[in-house]
C-alpha cells in the first residue's frame, strides 16, 4: 500500500524515460537534493528512484548522456526544480527487497566543459572588450555572462595594460 503525504507529486525525465509520483501515478518513490549556488559553479542534484522494475533501470542507465529534468510539487502541479546533465548512475539493492537507483546531475556540464570560442580581436584591444566577447559567445551554448563584467573591473594583462570597463 502506497502513502501519499500531503498530495506530494514528482516527475523524473530522462531523455525519453518518464517516471512520476503522485495521484494516479506509479507507486514509485524519489528522495531529492539539490543544491544551488549563485557562483559560477554548476548546480548539482542527487536524485533517488526506489523500486524501478528491472528494465526500467536497465533502460536508465543506457541514458547517461541524456539530459535530467526533475519537478516536484503537489497534485494539481509541479515545477521544475532541476535540469542538467546526468554525471553518475549507480543501481543498488539495498536488503534484497528495495532497488535503489541514485542519479548524480549537473546543470551546464556540457557547456562548462565543451563551449569553445573562436574570436579575432585587433591589435590594442581592450582587455574588457575581449573578456565581454568571449563571455558573450559562451552564453550561447548555456553558460551565462553573470559576474564577468564586475569580476575583471581592474583587471590587466602582463604587458597589455588595464581594461576599459
Amino acid at each position: 500500500m502506497s502513502v501519499r503525504v500531503f498530495g506530494r507529486a514528482a516527475k523524473l525525465q530522462v531523455g525519453t524515460l518518464v517516471f512520476e509520483y503522485g495521484k494516479g501515478k506509479s507507486a514509485l518513490d524519489f528522495d531529492f537534493s539539490i543544491e544551488k549556488t549563485l557562483s559560477g559553479n554548476p548546480n548539482k542534484a542527487e536524485i533517488k528512484v526506489y523500486n524501478l522494475s528491472r528494465k526500467h533501470r536497465s533502460e536508465l542507465s543506457k541514458q547517461k548522456r541524456y539530459p535530467l529534468v526533475f519537478s516536484a510539487g503537489y497534485d494539481e502541479g509541479t515545477t521544475m526544480i532541476f535540469r542538467g546533465d546526468i554525471r553518475h548512475i549507480e543501481n543498488e539493492n539495498e536488503n534484497g527487497n528495495t532497488f535503489i537507483t541514485t542519479i548524480e546531475a549537473q546543470d551546464g556540464i556540457d557547456a562548462h566543459q565543451f563551449t569553445r570560442a573562436n574570436l579575432s580581436f585587433g591589435r590594442g584591444a581592450p582587455v574588457g572588450d575581449v573578456v565581454k566577447a568571449l563571455a558573450s559567445a559562451m552564453s550561447t551554448n548555456g553558460l551565462g555572462i553573470g559576474n564577468v563584467v564586475e569580476a575583471a573591473k581592474g583587471m590587466a594583462l602582463e604587458g597589455i595594460g588595464a581594461n576599459t570597463f
